[in-house]
């Protein structure tokens, strides 16, 4: 009689170096925005029918997250639209700042300012604050303040986002680097007044920033008394005269009495 359960025996599988990055890119292929997108439409039938509960915003999340350049973040802007046609609703919070994130990703800077600036005419919620900080941040490393100028307005003008030190300090230190000709202390200056009229405390960092920049200019100002106060004679100049003609005085004063006596 053979026995009612045979022993399982351990099979160790090796596969060779080739073979294991062979199995891992054919895994990264099939999670490429394109190949995912392409089985998403299947999901959905000619006449505007769809499961629910097996179509979501998981699924955009996931092309999402294989987005590298422009025709991924083609593909899941058409996902996008295919879940407005079809009624799959998009009211999940994380959606903007996951698509901004993708947006960089992608290097497309000008749509990334263009979803800030119009988010709420088809999303719900607003990015999350950090992302958008993330996205001044590298225009400030690529020197372009006056990207982080108009970012830093349409958060500034926009109810949903909380006015937070790092807005106005990453506006700041942008200001600063605007050429001569366009007043960088004076832009920096204004944003400091603002910060304060809304009760926003800017880091001590950036407080130190705008006063070594105030000295400097200072500085570097040219005063129109400099060669009037040169002429001029000094306090300790005019002191050692006083104190000359005084030693000259007592002699004399002196001789004087001596002969009347």
């Amino acid at each position: 009689m053979l026995p009612r359960s045979l022993p399982r025996l351990a099979v160790s599988v090796s596969l060779s170096p080739k073979a294991r990055w062979f199995a891992a890119h054919m895994y990264e292929e099939l999670k490429r925005p394109n190949v995912l997108y392409e089985e998403l439409k299947l999901k959905f039938g000619y006449m505007g029918v769809v499961n629910h509960k097996q179509v979501g915003v998981w699924d955009l999340f996931a092309i999402l997250r294989g987005v590298r350049n422009k025709g991924d973040l083609g593909f899941a802007l058409q996902t996008m639209n295919v879940f407005y046609n079809f009624g799959v609703k998009l009211k999940h919070r994380e959606i903007s700042s996951r698509l901004l994130a993708a947006t960089m990703l992608a290097r497309e800077e000008s749509e990334a300012i263009e979803l800030i600036k119009l988010y709420g005419s088809w999303l719900e919620h607003p990015p999350d604050s950090a992302v958008v900080y993330a996205v001044m941040s590298k225009f400030l490393d690529e020197k372009k303040p006056m990207e982080v100028r108009e970012l830093a307005k349409l958060v500034r003008e926009d109810w949903r986002f909380r006015l937070e030190p790092p807005l106005y300090s990453l506006a700041i230190q942008a200001m600063l680097q605007l050429p001569k000709e366009q007043e960088p202390l004076q832009a920096a200056m204004i944003l400091r007044e603002d910060a304060l009229q809304m009760g926003v405390r800017l880091p001590v960092k950036v407080q130190l920033q705008l006063l070594d920049e105030s000295l400097k200019a200072v500085n570097l100002e040219p005063s129109g008394g400099s060669e009037v106060q040169s002429d001029a004679p000094s306090e300790d100049a005019s002191a050692e005269d006083a104190t000359d003609a005084t030693a000259e005085d007592v002699p004399e004063e002196r001789s004087e009495a001596s002969t009347e006596r």
